[in-house]
């Protein structure tokens, strides 16, 4: 997706995301207390804020050097919150000098990057010795809905989530050493699949753009909605997973 297109989905839901983010502000919660709390490094930057999640428990325990984010409207948001430093940039084209920044974060964001660029962007500025922790939602994610789609004929328009190898291929092109990593599953429930693609809406991205024109629309869009009731854990909600890589990786000295 391109960069402007990005930006422009970000700007629109500024408003509605918080209180859509709710795994977003888990993730960032484990982020903080399971691998930045173990590194004991005092100054962080982090890369696609969004609305703060990170960067304001980051803050709190005076670790926040500063936040960027793509979207002018989230940055301003983050600002509102708490009168921080923030950036308004791309991820793939940042602004510091070569090896100014010591350690950077990023939760839930870089999968809508190039891993090539971004990680190439972030070992350019990162110190000899400095830390680069992400979590980061990978290929396996969301693979509920494409199982549906394959199943009904109707595949829903998914980003691709770039591979678990793709990102370590960047990371070792970029000399980064990865000293710790880990894979988890992180859910995502709602009560259904208008809710859910609602649900990704709000938070900047979309599920699909479905036709219902004609009957082969209409037939093919009820086929989808019967194989997603699979999905239907017993407390009645539908289930999805999210594949997250947790990484903590340090720049290999030159």
């Amino acid at each position: 997706m391109s960069s402007i297109k990005l930006k422009s989905a970000f700007d629109a839901v500024v408003e509605t995301y918080d209180q859509s983010a709710e795994l977003q502000h888990k993730v960032a919660h484990q982020l903080i207390k399971n691998w930045i709390v173990s590194c004991q490094r005092s100054s962080w930057i982090d890369l696609g804020a969004g609305t703060g999640a990170v960067s304001l428990l980051l803050e709190k325990n005076n670790q926040l050097q500063c936040a960027l984010d793509l979207s002018f409207q989230m940055c301003r948001k983050i600002y509102q919150k708490n009168k921080i430093s923030v950036i308004n940039a791309d991820i793939e084209n940042l602004p510091f000098a070569h090896s100014s920044i010591q350690n950077i974060v990023s939760s839930f964001a870089l999968h809508w990057c190039n891993p090539l660029k971004a990680i190439k962007e972030i070992s350019r500025i990162n110190t000899e010795k400095g830390y680069f922790i992400a979590a980061i939602p990978i290929a396996g994610s969301l693979e509920e809905l494409i199982n549906a789609g394959q199943e009904s004929k109707l595949m829903p328009n998914l980003y691709g989530f770039p591979s678990q190898q793709e990102w370590f291929n960047a990371l070792s092109l970029a000399d980064f050493n990865v000293q710790r990593f880990e894979i988890s599953y992180e859910k995502l429930e709602c009560e259904s699949v208008k809710d859910l693609r609602n649900l990704f809406r709000s938070m900047g991205g979309h599920v699909a753009r479905i036709s219902g024109a004609g009957l082969i629309g209409k037939y093919q869009w009820q086929k989808f909605l019967q194989a997603m009731e699979q999905f239907r854990h017993p407390t009645g909600q539908l289930r999805l997973y999210y594949k997250v890589l947790w990484i903590c990786a340090q720049r290999c000295p030159i």
